[in-house]
């Protein structure tokens, strides 16, 4: 069994490179995704078609960790996600944010990623973008 830090930071390596295969290969076949209103994302092949949709939404998303603390299979991460709407270059559409996440760990894979965030700045922008 790998080491579950290396997992998941394996995990964000490939969200930050927007890699799908990667992705795909670091989720359990019942994965399980929960957003920041608490909504829960269900499967390993929605999630992927969720990530997909993201990275067109937030090109240049990225997650940046400053700390962790690990607990078992349980990985708390903190830090701050970042991106712009539609990768505009509009400052109006960036945005760079505290977050924190809750993981759970099986064997090698994520078996569920739950993310903390105050998004209403997110939406606010997407309700608002006027194409460049």
């Amino acid at each position: 069994m790998a080491d579950p830090i290396d997992v998941v930071l394996q995990f964000i390596q490939s969200i930050n490179q927007k890699d799908i295969e990667s992705l795909e290969s670091l989720m359990t076949e019942n994965h399980r995704y929960v957003d920041a209103g608490g909504k829960m994302f269900k499967g390993r092949s929605m999630m992927l078609q969720n990530w997909k949709s993201y990275f067109q939404w937030f090109p240049d998303y990225f997650i940046e960790v400053e700390n962790y603390f690990l607990e078992g299979d349980l990985v708390g991460l903190f830090g701050f996600a970042s991106g712009s709407y539609m990768g505009s270059e509009n400052k109006d559409h960036k945005w760079r944010q505290p977050c924190a996440w809750r993981i759970q760990i099986k064997g090698n894979q994520i078996e569920y990623w739950q993310v903390y965030s105050d998004t209403r700045r997110i939406h606010s922008i997407m309700e608002n973008y006027v194409s460049e």
